[in-house]
C-alpha cells in the first residue's frame, strides 16, 4: 500500500516546519490513523480527521497529500450518504492522482468504484457502468467478483448478454474466496436470476432463484433483510412462472402484507411518472420497486428489482418512489424491519399532475405572501425547504413565524393535529404581527379544516379500537359548521375565501337530500363576478349545476351551465372534483381467497375514466402493495364501482384518468 510519508517529508523539509514534540503524533501518523478509520468502515470518525489534516499546509489544495485526502475523505462521504460533496471531493483530487496512474493505481480504483456506486444510487446506470469499467482497465485495480458484480449491477437492465457474462463472471470469482459462505454466494446468483428474470427468462431465474434459497439455508422464521430480498424475488419468479400458490407461500416468509400493530397503509404522497414520449413509458409498462422507508416517513431508498424496459425505465420508477412520503403517525406502529423490506408494484399515470384541491387557489394566494416574508426563491428542494420553515417556527419577527408556521401544512405530511397546532399558533401570531385579512382569512379556513380531518382520524380510531358491536357511536363534524365562518365581514368580503368555504361545504352535502341546499351554495359561487368567469372555483360551480340540472332533466339550463364553465368535455374541472362515488360495488366476496388464506392484507390505487353515465372504464393499477396479490382482483372489482352521472353534451367520458384506492383488509 502507497502511503505519502514522503511527500510529507518533503514539504516540511520545504516550509522549515519545526520538529514536533515527541508526545506529539506526527501529520504522517494522523494521516495513517484517519485512513485506516476509512479502511474499516469508520468514516464518521474518519471524515473529521481529514477535514483537521486538510487545514494544514501540507495539504493545501493543488499538492499531493493535499488530493489523498481529498479522495479518501470523498470515498467516505459517498459511504455516509452525502453523495454530492463526497463526489466533489474526489473529482478535486483525483487527476492529480491520475498523473502518477501506476504509484496510485490502488487509490485511483477505489475512488472510481465510489463514484460508480453514488452513479448506481441516484439509478444513472449508464454513468455508473463507465467509471466500472474505467476501473476494469486498471490492472489489480479491484477484486475481479467485486467488479464483475458491480458491473451486472450497473448494466442489468440493458439486456443482451454482457449483464449475464458479468454476473457468471463474478460467481466464478465469488468460488475462488477459500472462506466464501453459502449466504455470501447466494447474493452473487441472486444478481444474476435478477437478470434473467428482466430478460424474460423466467423459468431459468425460476430455477436459479430455488437454488439460492437452499444457499440462504431455506424457508425459517428468522430472517436477515437480504433473506427477505431473496425470498421476494423468488416469489416474483414464481408469479412470473404461473405458480401461483407457491408465490404467495414464499411472500408470506417475506412478512409483506402480514405487518402486526399497524396496517401499512398508502403513503401521503405519492407522485408517479407520467405516461407519454416525454418520459418513454407506456400505459403498460410497470416495475417492481423494493423501499426503505425511515421513521419521518421519508423514503431513504429506492431499488428497482424488476422491469421488463429499459434502464430508463427502471429509473424513472425508481425515483418517483423515492419521492414518495408517509405521515409519520400512520407508520410509528410498523416494525421498522418491514418498513426497510417493501416492495411495491408501480406503474406511470395518464393523469399527469394530480388535479388541485379546492382549496389551492386560496393556498397558492398565502404561499405568495408567505414567500415574499421569507425571501424564499422560486424553487427550492422539498427536504430544504421543510427544514428551513421548521427553523423559522421559532423566529423573533412573527410575520416569518406565521408564513413559516401557515406552509409547514403545505409542505410536509404530519398529522392533522400536528397541522391544527401549527396553525393555532400561526393565528394567535397573526393578532400580534396585525397580518392582512387575507393572510388571517386562509389560516382560519385551514385551522377548520384541520379540526375537521382531525375529528374524523379520531372516529377512524376509535372505530377500529372498538370489538363490540355495542360500542357508542360518535357523529362526524357537519361540513355545513364551516358555514359560519361567512358570519365575520372581513371573511364575507373576500371572494376568494368565501367562495372556498362555499364549494368545500356544498360538494359533501350536494346527495339527493340535501341537493337544494347544496345547489343554492353553488349558484352563490357561480354568480360570484367578483372571480373571473374562468376562475376554477365558478368553473367548478357551473359543472356541478349542470349535473343537478341534468338530473332534473333540465338538459337546456344544463348545457347553458356547462358551456358558461368553457371546459373541454373531457375535464372534470381545473380543480379536484368528479362526480360523487354511489356505490363501490364492493363486498367481502371480493377479498382474494389466496391473500386470505395465507393471511395478506395490502392496497391497490387504481386509475380509470368516468363516463357520463357514471361507469368507470379503462381500469388499472397504478400502484399495488404487496405487488401482484391484489392487483388484478381491485381491477375486476372496481367494474361494479357506480359515480353520479356527470351532464356532458354528447354523453362521452366525463372525466380522464381518475384515481381511487382500495384498501383490503382482514377482521
Amino acid at each position: 500500500m502507497i502511503t505519502v510519508i514522503a511527500l510529507l517529508a518533503t514539504a516540511a523539509s520545504a516550509a522549515a516546519q519545526p520538529a514536533p514534540e515527541p508526545a506529539q503524533r506526527t501529520l504522517q501518523q494522523q494521516f495513517d490513523e484517519a485512513r485506516t478509520q476509512a479502511e474499516t468502515g469508520q468514516c464518521k470518525v474518519a471524515i473529521p480527521a481529514f477535514d483537521a489534516l486538510a487545514a494544514h499546509s501540507s495539504f493545501k489544495a493543488g499538492t499531493l497529500p493535499g488530493a489523498m485526502v481529498s479522495v479518501l475523505k470523498g470515498i467516505c462521504q459517498i459511504k455516509t450518504g452525502d453523495a454530492a460533496e463526497g463526489e466533489r471531493a474526489i473529482h478535486d483530487g483525483l487527476p492529480r492522482l491520475q498523473r502518477d496512474n501506476d504509484t496510485f493505481r490502488r487509490e485511483i480504483a477505489d475512488a472510481l468504484l465510489a463514484l460508480g456506486d453514488s452513479a448506481l444510487a441516484r439509478w444513472d446506470y449508464a454513468g455508473a457502468r463507465r467509471f466500472f469499467e474505467q476501473v476494469a482497465a486498471i490492472p489489480n485495480g479491484a477484486y475481479p467478483a467485486v467488479l464483475n458484480l458491480k458491473l451486472a449491477q450497473a448494466t442489468a437492465f440493458d439486456g443482451g448478454e454482457a449483464p449475464l457474462r458479468y454476473a457468471s463472471a463474478a460467481i466464478d470469482h465469488a468460488r475462488e474466496f477459500p472462506d466464501i459462505t453459502d449466504k455470501k454466494l447466494a447474493e452473487y446468483h441472486t444478481i444474476h436470476a435478477r437478470i434473467l428474470l428482466n430478460q424474460g427468462r423466467n423459468s431459468e431465474a425460476y430455477a436459479e432463484f430455488k437454488e439460492v434459497l437452499k444457499l440462504s439455508g431455506g424457508l425459517d422464521l428468522k430472517v436477515s433483510l437480504a433473506d427477505v430480498a431473496m425470498r421476494g424475488d423468488l416469489a416474483l419468479a414464481a408469479q412470473l412462472n404461473g405458480d401461483d400458490d407457491n408465490a404467495r407461500r414464499y411472500l408470506a416468509y417475506t412478512g409483506a402484507g402480514r405487518t402486526p400493530e399497524s396496517p401499512f397503509n398508502a403513503a401521503s404522497f405519492m407522485d408517479l411518472p407520467i405516461c407519454g414520449t416525454e418520459t418513454g413509458l407506456r400505459p403498460e409498462d410497470f416495475a417492481v420497486v423494493g423501499l426503505a422507508i425511515g421513521a419521518d416517513g421519508r423514503v431513504i431508498q429506492a431499488v428497482p428489482i424488476y422491469t421488463r424496459g429499459s434502464a430508463e425505465t427502471a429509473a424513472s420508477f425508481a425515483r418517483a418512489v423515492s419521492n414518495w412520503m408517509w405521515n409519520p403517525e400512520a407508520i410509528k406502529g410498523v416494525p421498522s424491519f418491514y418498513l426497510m423490506t417493501s416492495r411495491v408494484e408501480v406503474r406511470c399515470t395518464k393523469v399527469g399532475q394530480q388535479v388541485p384541491s379546492l382549496t389551492r387557489p386560496i393556498e397558492n394566494r398565502f404561499r405568495q405572501w408567505a414567500a415574499t416574508q421569507l425571501a424564499l426563491p422560486g424553487t427550492q428542494d422539498d427536504g430544504d425547504l421543510s427544514r428551513r420553515l421548521h427553523a423559522e417556527t421559532e423566529a423573533a419577527d412573527p410575520l416569518r413565524r406565521v408564513a413559516a408556521q401557515g406552509l409547514l401544512p403545505l409542505v410536509e405530511p404530519a398529522s392533522a393535529l400536528t397541522n391544527e397546532n401549527l396553525l393555532v399558533s400561526a393565528l394567535s401570531d397573526a393578532d400580534t404581527a396585525q397580518v392582512p385579512a387575507e393572510v388571517r382569512n386562509f389560516l382560519t379556513i385551514a385551522h377548520a379544516l384541520a379540526q375537521q380531518s382531525a375529528t374524523a382520524y379520531a372516529l377512524a380510531a376509535h372505530a377500529l379500537a372498538q370489538k363490540s358491536a355495542m360500542a357508542p357511536k360518535r357523529r362526524a363534524a357537519d361540513p355545513r359548521s364551516l358555514l359560519t365562518l361567512l358570519d365575520a365581514p372581513a371573511m364575507n368580503e373576500d371572494a376568494l375565501a368565501a367562495d372556498t368555504i362555499r364549494l368545500v361545504v356544498a360538494l359533501p352535502i350536494s346527495s339527493a337530500k340535501a341537493s337544494a341546499n347544496a345547489a343554492e351554495l353553488f349558484q352563490q359561487v357561480a354568480t360570484d363576478e367578483r372571480l373571473a368567469q374562468t376562475h376554477p372555483l365558478r368553473q367548478a360551480a357551473y359543472l356541478q349545476l349542470a349535473n343537478i340540472a341534468a338530473q332534473r332533466g333540465d338538459f337546456t339550463k344544463a348545457r347553458g351551465y356547462f358551456e358558461a364553465t368553457g371546459l373541454t368535455e373531457e375535464q372534470c374541472a381545473l380543480l379536484g372534483i368528479r362526480p360523487a362515488m354511489r356505490r363501490s360495488g364492493l363486498n367481502s366476496n371480493d377479498f382474494p381467497a389466496g391473500a386470505m388464506q395465507y393471511g395478506f392484507e395490502g392496497w391497490v390505487k387504481l386509475e380509470f375514466d368516468i363516463q357520463s353515465d357514471g361507469k368507470p372504464a379503462d381500469i388499472r393499477t397504478i400502484v399495488a402493495y404487496p405487488p401482484f396479490i391484489f392487483s388484478d382482483p381491485a381491477s375486476k372489482s372496481a367494474q361494479a364501482m357506480r359515480f353520479e352521472s356527470s351532464y356532458r353534451p354528447s354523453g362521452g367520458t366525463s372525466c380522464s384518468a381518475q384515481q381511487t384506492g382500495i384498501f383490503y383488509r382482514l377482521p
